[in-house]
């Protein structure tokens, strides 16, 4: 079992497939039985409950509809056209009452317009008249009758002061009696911005390694937004999400462990072996509980706790297996000078682990002799034997890593078995005698490495050899004239010897005071610009950034150089031709290549010439915004090519500098070996005392005796059972369904109250704030702290802020510009301060970039974000109707599906044409077509005008051609003002935001409309805040408990068996489809 990690990552990987099965099985509702079908029909002539009455005269004219119309609208057809199987707009309730009120709602008891209840019987085209064949027509009588009913209807209407589409839905006071969806638990999977959030709090970690964001570096694979190269962001587990969690649990739970930081704070590191227990005792539940609470806020289970114990046993029975054949050591290295300026670096050591010793030298491949072949005897004697048979057994590897200048490889020889002086010859040209790695090119008998791709490069000798007994070792290279050749190029030898013997590469001389040096290789082109991690003051004008061409043997290019400010602001350009010694240079000839990131306009190259006699000095005191006593980062940009020079002399001279952290440690390590990390060639330029703080960050924990030394020593360590054990632990709770969703599923099976309360709050501050609670949170609830006394914190909150401002750039498909940010900024401002949210399409007023009110044209009139750029911009009005859909939807819950007859229509239909009443597209358009025209002095990139190209006045009312229209008038604000009225949109702002918390949308017209009026009343209650809003929501027993019984019975042994193989199945297909990357 040598490859740990993979094993560890597997037997993770299943203990979170068995938590997931576990919690499934128990949560799995029992087959459905007689017992738990939705109850028989309703009986029509039962008196309403007082709640569900409608107020005088309707209710009487509910009760005629019953008893007068209802019988005819079952007899004609009504029903079955209009029912649940059947496409129509207008879906008709089995039940009479529920239908009066559905026809009511929507209008159909209009009598001027087509499209109404007395318009679609009338018709005289049998063609749109209802009922259809072969359903016979309604009589003349039947038609008149109906007539009188629906003008007393509107009458009754106008004399309660009642608009339908204003008020809470009528039918929806009616008692739910359809079938009961099945129930399930109300979530969402984590996303991105909760992930990492989450892991900032349990973790105390970013995952920033070595200046680097990896966060941000793998947002692809989680589906994350940056809003600066992704826009979306989904919260549905993916097989690539699983691959960066797998990474970063890797990660974190090591350096977590490691420090005793996280879940591993104040953890027992004195526990007895488990394999000596047959259960876990009192020592070992503490601990398996301590990392379940800090990471899944509750107590594991029994059924938990036992499937965690074994796991630790069965780790702990690897013993020394666990170590694998390689793996790395990672340091992190703080310097610190006097006025607590600070540079961080991350080391990363690959340490061996084989029956083997190491042993490592550096050649000088700069001298050779006269046939050009140069030679250097290693100098320690070698044992090797005569059957070793390992795969990866006794070698010499020679590698670039770490070198500056051309390597070069002949072969090696052997001199033995010593004393005898047999030499045996190993050419790198001969057939199967080494085993090259990386970019090498021939040349002749040699292969070299043409000065590129450091690190990546490495030639291996497998040793053969007759005798078993001791070798000289030399090694053979060639010298290419004209060509800059490595000196110092890492040699490693595996030998049968006794002992380790590893080597550091030379130190690097400190340079003048006032000067840090350093060198740019200007063939890599995969950065935008080097950058110097260090700052920099330049008091005097006549300090900056040498680039020079001194001791160089190939092209030497520059372009422009960036002084970036310590504490932010606007980096300080110098271009080429400002820097002083221009003049002096040609200008770079790009030829078939054009290089991307540079800045121009003019770039310069030495073309290979005048060496050691050309230099450019970029002064930041050529600008004006220069401050004489501000710190900066240097950034320097190149036309980065194939051929350029790899060494480029960088000399910055300034009065003051952060640490510069030079560090020399081994090429690679090996299990057992004395391992030296020395920092003391760290300096500033003013050459002042520093201080080092050394911390390890990945691998098998090393004992370091005093992490505030520049030099560390330690032994390279196996890794431990303890800590294999309990970072696999840590990190297979990372893939717990109570960590990777925002409500815990456990909630649904845990009965103790205490428990109960506090996974609540998880939820509630994933949902919130964007991140799971503090410690100080969990303790404040643990001491009664009412729940809804947390939710006033959050929202209270800079953190709620914060990921509310993310949630509604997502919703409005922001991509972070100020100008996208436009109408989210009003959104959050209406938020925020508690304002009616019917002002987010209302507002006179926008929200500038720091989040004040400001007033803006009064041509925008009470538009809120309807006329905003922002909102416009990608949403084209006519004739495509883009920006009417999206607005009916977002804001009144439209959905419009469009067919390929409706597709084919528009080829040729115009705007007026889809509004006549015989029309495929009347059902939709008679909402679209004349919002369209209302938008009609908005350009599509969000440009008012009064007149069109041709200077005739634009009419942007909304033409009275849809008699239906609910919100007539001129422009935008007369959408607007009345839209803002409607129960629609209402309805749209709280599913909007059930949405976020909940994962679904709400069963509004079904099982939860009960909800649905308290969350009316509340809205009305808050006057429309959408604080008051969300406080509602997050409050309601049906989000506290997600839908679930509180403790569902415990499965039969036999239906245990059953579901059990159900689940198999079903997980067999998830893990099959997730390996051929099956989105589903």
């Amino acid at each position: 079992m040598r490859h740990w990690w993979r094993w560890q990552i597997g037997g993770s990987a299943f203990l979170a497939v068995a938590w997931l099965v576990t919690l499934a099985l128990s949560l799995a509702p029992p087959s459905p039985s007689k017992h738990s079908q939705s109850s028989t029909a309703p009986k029509f002539n039962a008196p309403l409950p007082v709640s569900a009455r409608l107020p005088e005269p309707l209710a009487s004219l509910e009760q005629r509809f019953v008893q007068e119309f209802w019988a005819l609208f079952q007899q004609t057809g009504c029903l079955t056209c209009h029912g649940k199987k059947n496409p129509s707009p207008l879906e008709l309730p089995q039940n009479p009452f529920a239908a009066f009120r559905t026809l009511l709602e929507h209008d159909y008891f209009r009598t001027d317009t087509p499209s109404g209840l007395l318009g679609r019987l009338s018709m005289s085209d049998p063609q749109k008249r209802m009922p259809p064949d072969p359903f016979s027509a309604w009589s003349e009588q039947d038609i008149q009758h109906l007539r009188t009913f629906c003008e007393q209807v509107n009458i009754a209407l106008r004399q309660l002061g009642i608009k339908p589409d204003e008020v809470f839905p009528f039918s929806l006071l009616l008692p739910y009696d359809g079938a009961k969806p099945t129930a399930g638990m109300d979530n969402t999977f984590l996303s991105y911005y909760p992930l990492r959030q989450k892991v900032k709090t349990i973790f105390g970690d970013e995952w920033k390694r070595n200046e680097r964001d990896l966060f941000a570096e793998n947002i692809a694979l989680f589906g994350g937004a940056d809003f600066r190269r992704y826009f979306s962001e989904t919260n549905r587990p993916t097989a690539q999400f699983l691959t960066g969690l797998d990474m970063l649990a890797r990660d974190v739970a090591s350096l977590a462990y490691l420090n005793n930081s996280g879940p591993f704070r104040n953890f027992p590191d004195n526990l007895p072996d488990p394999t000596k227990l047959k259960a876990p005792d009192a020592a070992y539940r503490r601990a398996i509980n301590l990392l379940y609470n800090r990471l899944l806020f509750r107590n594991a289970t029994e059924q938990e706790m036992q499937q965690a114990f074994r796991f630790l046993q069965s780790v702990y029975r690897e013993g020394q297996n666990l170590t694998p054949d390689f793996y790395d050591l990672q340091f992190e290295l703080t310097v610190e000078d006097e006025q607590g300026m600070k540079t961080t670096r991350t080391i990363a050591l690959t340490v061996l682990n084989t029956p083997y010793a190491l042993t490592q030298e550096f050649v000088d491949e700069t001298q050779a002799d006269k046939d050009g072949i140069g030679r250097h005897t290693l100098s320690r004697i070698f044992t090797f034997k005569r059957q070793d048979k390992t795969s990866e057994g006794q070698c010499v590897r020679i590698s670039n890593a770490g070198t500056y200048g051309v390597v070069s490889v002949v072969g090696i020889e052997l001199r033995g078995p010593l004393p005898k002086e047999t030499v045996k010859r190993i050419n790198v040209t001969d057939n199967g005698a080494a085993e090259l790695q990386g970019a090498w090119r021939k040349a002749g008998d040699a292969y070299h490495d043409n000065d590129e791709n450091k690190g990546s490069s490495h030639i291996v000798f497998p040793i053969r050899v007759d005798e078993d007994g001791q070798y000289q070792v030399t090694v053979l290279y060639r010298v290419f004239p004209n060509r800059y050749m490595a000196k110092v190029v890492p040699i490693e030898v595996l030998s049968y010897d006794q002992q380790h013997q590893l080597a550091l590469p030379p130190a690097l001389p400190t340079p003048p005071k006032g000067e840090a040096h350093f060198t740019v290789d200007q063939t890599v082109d995969t950065i935008p610009y080097w950058d110097s991690k260090t700052a920099f003051r330049f008091s005097d004008p006549h300090q900056g950034v040498e680039i020079s061409n001194k001791g160089t043997l190939r092209q030497v290019v520059a372009d422009a150089v960036r002084f970036v400010p310590i504490n932010g602001g606007e980096p300080l350009l110098v271009r080429a031709n400002e820097a002083e010694g221009n003049e002096q240079w040609q200008e770079f000839e790009h030829g078939g290549f054009e290089a991307y990131n540079t800045v121009g306009p003019k770039l310069l190259s030495d073309r290979n010439q005048r060496k050691g006699e050309l230099r450019l000095l970029y002064k930041p005191s050529v600008r004006k915004e220069w401050k004489a006593d501000e710190f900066y980062f240097v950034h320097i940009t190149y036309p980065a090519k194939a051929g350029n020079e790899t060494q480029t002399p960088v000399t910055i001279r300034a009065s003051a500098s952060s640490p510069i952290v030079r560090v020399r440690y081994p090429v690679r390590a090996h299990v057992g070996a004395t391992v030296t990390l020395d920092a003391s060639g760290s300096y500033n330029v003013q050459q002042t005392p520093l201080r080092f703080t050394w911390r390890q960050i990945g691998g098998p924990k090393v004992r370091l005796d005093n992490p505030h030394r520049p030099t560390v020593t330690f032994i390279a360590p196996h890794l431990t059972p303890h800590q294999a054990a309990w970072e696999g632990l840590c990190r297979a709770l990372m893939k717990h369904p109570d960590f990777l969703f925002t409500r815990p599923p456990s909630l649904a099976i845990i009965k103790d109250e205490r428990q109960r309360r506090r996974l609540q709050l998880v939820k509630i501050a994933q949902d919130l704030v964007g991140r799971p609670p503090t410690e100080q949170e969990l303790r404040r609830i643990d001491k009664g702290a009412s729940i809804a006394q947390l939710v006033d914190d959050y929202l209270n909150s800079s953190e709620f802020r914060e990921f509310y401002f993310r949630r509604i750039r997502l919703l409005l498909e922001s991509h972070g510009t100020e100008e996208d940010d436009e109408p989210v900024r009003l959104w959050c401002y209406v938020a925020f301060n508690d304002r009616p949210f019917q002002e987010i399409l209302t507002a006179d007023y926008m929200v500038d970039a720091n989040g004040q009110r400001k007033e803006r044209p009064a041509y925008h009139g009470k538009t809120g974000l309807l006329t905003m750029k922002g909102f416009i911009k990608g949403k084209p009005g006519l004739p495509h109707f883009n920006y009417a859909a999206i607005v009916a939807e977002k804001f009144l819950g439209y959905v419009f599906e469009v067919p390929p007859e409706i597709v084919q229509a528009r080829q040729t239909a115009t705007a007026a044409a889809t509004t006549q009443p015989g029309s495929v597209c009347y059902s939709c358009h008679k909402l679209l077509t004349p919002l369209a025209y209302q938008r009609l002095r908005w350009t599509d990139d969000g440009q008012y005008r009064e007149k069109d190209e041709q200077g005739n006045l634009i009419d942007d009312s909304d033409r009275n051609e849809v008699a239906w229209y609910p919100f007539k008038g001129r422009g935008m604000e007369a959408f607007a003002t009345q839209a803002v009225k409607k129960e629609r949109f209402i309805r749209t702002m709280i599913d909007t935001h059930f949405l976020f918390f909940f994962g679904r949308g709400m069963r509004w017209d079904k099982d939860e409309r009960i909800l649905y009026k308290r969350l009316w009343e509340a809205v009305h209650r808050t006057n429309f805040t959408i604080k008051g809003l969300i406080k509602a929501i997050v409050l309601s027993p049906e989000y506290l408990n997600g839908g679930v019984d509180l403790a569902p019975p415990q499965p039969s042994p036999s239906e245990m068996r059953r579901r059990t193989a159900q689940w198999h199945r079903r997980w067999q297909w998830l893990i099959a489809s997730l390996q051929k990357g099956d989105g589903r």
